[in-house]
């Protein structure tokens, strides 16, 4: 996008200013939720696809975005924020070269509070915390898909201009590691090779902060984006002072807005150094939970419901609502991928079991049991409203992971057009405790999932379960993942076989290791006797 494509400015304060002029045009409440919604192509003609084919299709909601009241809001929260920082840095004004002024003599000082000149400041901050599987990622991520990252001016000079810019906290390496991060996804954005100049020579805290200072001065970075911000938890030290003293710094000196987004383990973090940030409190900061069981959950299982790849369509009755949201406790990413699952294991057990594919609250509770295992103490905690088990639950990563493994398995490796044999009994595994031979084929599609041969994974079980018997299947997993990444043991290197004094004495004559061996009770070391020999000449003397 270049600035020829600008838009007429609506408001006086947004007038004659190329940055704000090169944004969209502001718009209504109706005109955000259409353009952040995020459906998946459906047809209820799908249904009839074969078995193998529909799993495909139900991977379509890994992609689903239905906004919601907070989402809007933070859409319109982020427009006030990149335009109300444009303000102070306007180039007709002469603002945004007062900016790079000043900069330069902080790079030439080495102090990032050294100015030339008084310039106006107009930027801001807020922070956007919640629980994990909320969806604060993906509303950021939807949100700033909405604007050009990168906008070119031609005149009055020629100027990329970098409207927002996302980048993680790092969890180890404090403020040198976020600003390489920094340097690193401007290359990717810019095509630049700031990285590779200011990467490996970046050797102190102080010119690193300068150093991505100055390039969000340069660039006329709009909003700085920080997401993970509860990693600094995590940071030894004063590193993680350092950097949150930075991110004030960008917004009260450099004039970078910022958005700090993470879990709400970073609330106590975020109270003290980030509320000095200018106007935190004036654009208000988000803190999201887990949705109750009220208008607005119910309002998005219905959205969400009528995406249904099963031959027979489920109609969405009181029970299916309250086993959802007892299976998901009103998280977003729980419930949807509660739902794919679902859907999942109904197609399957149609073939195996003869059974209608339907969803119903049963189905439901065996997707929980079978896959949902690794957030089952968190989905508990948060039944119990227990906010220190919480605590300790800092995100769904894990079970993400899990999930899309699980939904690759499905999609790959479920050919449902055939038969698929039942598990095991547990009889073939030397009468297991009850539940494992039902467990066994999950372990056995994921570890075939990560490329194990089907012979390795029958021994991998074998000796999983001969050590414990009562492992149920996510302890199998983790039985035979420490197994595996086990070092191998490596054969002792043998030692020479001695030879016998008996046969040392039948080497023949002129034989060098008879020579050395005769000479060895004269003390002649192995070279002086076969030099005596004459097997070897004399070295050299030298020049």
């Amino acid at each position: 996008m270049t600035n020829s494509d600008a838009q007429p400015a609506v408001l006086p304060e947004y007038q004659d200013n190329p940055f704000i002029a090169a944004l969209p045009p502001l718009w209504s409440t109706k005109e955000t939720y259409d353009r952040l919604l995020l459906q998946p192509v459906f047809d209820p003609r799908e249904r009839q696809f074969p078995d193998h084919v529909r799993p495909h299709c139900i991977m379509r909601l890994f992609r689903y975005f239905d906004p919601l009241e907070q989402h809007l809001t933070l859409a319109s929260r982020f427009g006030m924020l990149v335009r109300q920082g444009y303000i102070g840095r306007n180039p007709t004004q002469g603002d945004y070269q007062r900016h790079l002024q000043n900069s330069v003599a902080r790079m030439e000082t080495g102090n990032l509070a050294t100015r030339r000149f008084a310039v106006p400041n107009s930027a801001a901050s807020f922070a956007l915390l919640g629980d994990s599987g909320i969806g604060k990622s993906t509303a950021i991520e939807r949100t700033l898909a909405q604007y050009p990252q990168v906008i070119y001016h031609d005149k009055p000079f020629s100027l990329h201009q970098l409207t927002w810019l996302k980048v993680e906290c790092p969890q180890k390496g404090g403020p040198i590691q976020l600003c390489i991060n920094f340097f690193a996804e401007l290359d990717r954005v810019l095509g630049t090779n700031y990285l590779d100049k200011y990467g490996s020579s970046t050797r102190t805290v102080g010119l690193a902060m300068q150093r991505m200072a100055h390039l969000a001065s340069i660039h006329a970075l709009g909003v700085l984006v920080v997401d993970e911000i509860q990693h600094l938890l995590r940071t030894h030290g004063m590193d993680a002072e350092d950097i949150l003293n930075f991110l004030v710094t960008l917004v009260n000196t450099i004039s970078v807005p910022v958005i700090a987004i993470g879990t709400n383990n970073a609330v106590s973090l975020l109270q003290g150094k980030f509320r000095q940030a200018r106007r935190a409190s004036g654009i208000g900061s988000m803190i999201w939970e887990r949705m109750p069981d009220d208008q607005t959950w119910r309002y998005f299982v219905d959205r969400l419901w009528k995406y249904q790849w099963t031959r027979e369509f489920t109609p969405l009755d009181q029970d299916l609502r309250e086993e959802l949201y007892v299976a998901s406790q009103g998280i977003i990413d729980v419930v949807v991928k509660l739902f794919m699952l679902a859907q999942m294991k109904a197609i399957r057990l149609r073939v195996v079991r003869k059974r209608p594919e339907t969803l119903d609250p049963s189905l439901l509770r065996q997707v929980v049991k079978d896959d949902f295992k690794l957030i089952e103490p968190m989905i508990d905690a948060c039944r119990r409203n227990d906010t220190a088990a919480l605590n300790a639950f800092d995100d769904l990563l894990p079970f993400r992971e899990h999930v899309i493994r699980i939904f690759g398995d499905a999609v790959t490796n479920n050919d449902l057009s055939k038969a698929v044999p039942p598990a095991l009994p547990a009889t073939d595994v030397q009468n297991g405790a009850q539940g494992t031979s039902d467990a066994l084929g999950s372990v056995r599609a994921a570890m075939g999932a990560l490329g194990l041969a089907p012979d390795v994974v029958e021994v991998m079980l074998r000796d999983a379960l001969a050590e414990d018997l009562t492992l149920d299947a996510l302890q199998l997993v983790a039985a035979i993942s420490v197994k595996l990444k086990a070092p191998a043991e490596t054969p002792k290197p043998r030692r020479p076989k001695k030879v016998p004094k008996a046969e040392q004495a039948e080497w023949p004559l002129g034989d060098l290791r008879r020579i050395v061996s005769e000479g060895k009770p004269q003390g002649l070391t192995a070279y002086d006797s076969l030099r005596a020999s004459g097997a070897v000449g004399a070295l050299p003397e030298a020049a």
